[in-house]
This record gives C-alpha cells, sequence and structure tokens, in this order.
C-alpha cells in the first residue's frame, strides 16, 4: 500500500486496523459529524482510548510515538484490516 492508496481508502469512509510498533489502533470515520474528519483509537489496552481525532489530511500527517507518519513512513505500519 502507498499513501495515495490509504488516501483513497480513508476518503472512502473505510474503517482500518493496523498496527505500528508493538500498538494496535483503529481508524475509523467520526460518524458524528458529517465532514470527513476520522478517530484513532489506541487498542492496545482494553480501553480503546482515542489518541487522535481530525481530518483526514491530520491523520495522515499524525506522529505515532512522536517520530512516524502514515504519510511519510508507511512501511512502518502493519495493516491487519481495511472494511
Amino acid at each position: 500500500m502507498d499513501p495515495e492508496e490509504l488516501l483513497t481508502d480513508l476518503s472512502q469512509g473505510r474503517e482500518i486496523e493496523f498496527e505500528h510498533r508493538g500498538r494496535k489502533y483503529f481508524l475509523q470515520p467520526d460518524y458524528d459529524n458529517s465532514d470527513s474528519d476520522y478517530i484513532l483509537y489506541d487498542c492496545t489496552s482494553p480501553e480503546s482510548n482515542v489518541v487522535f481525532h481530525g481530518p483526514i489530511n491530520a491523520v495522515m500527517s499524525f506522529k505515532f510515538g512522536g517520530k512516524c507518519s502514515l504519510k511519510q513512513d508507511l512501511p512502518e505500519f502493519y495493516f491487519t484490516c481495511i472494511l
């Protein structure tokens, strides 16, 4: 997968499960917001904490662990499911 393919999936409102450095994440559209906002959950713990909420471009630029982003470091992420 490349960043353009991921952007296409996000623009279609897909839900995405992935891992980064041993942490599990779930990315879903903000169903309560008609804009193209997404909510990112850290699913490593049973509570599934929200770690980010914002538009697609901001999701792509979000720095996981303060270092890696989906936009520039996509090979660092392991995608387990795209719904």
